[in-house]
């Protein structure tokens, strides 16, 4: 799974969370504009699994795409 964003002067943070545990965390602050940055998770099985993006901190964050090969 693949999630792109925008990173930015005024961007959060977020965390990430599949099938119940977080696995990462995207700090989407930037000191200038940046295009298409991508975040990747781990391996995931086979199968349906749960996608959970929390926002966590600032005014505003920025999900610009989620991919799944």
């Amino acid at each position: 799974m693949r999630l792109l964003y925008t990173p930015s002067f005024n961007k959060g943070v977020v965390t990430i969370a599949i099938d119940g545990v977080q696995v990462g965390t995207v700090n989407q602050f930037a000191a200038s504009l940046q295009w298409q940055t991508q975040w990747n998770s781990p391996t995931l099985g086979n199968g349906t699994h749960t996608l959970r993006v929390t926002h966590a901190s600032r005014e505003v964050v920025d999900i610009d795409a989620i991919t799944v090969p």
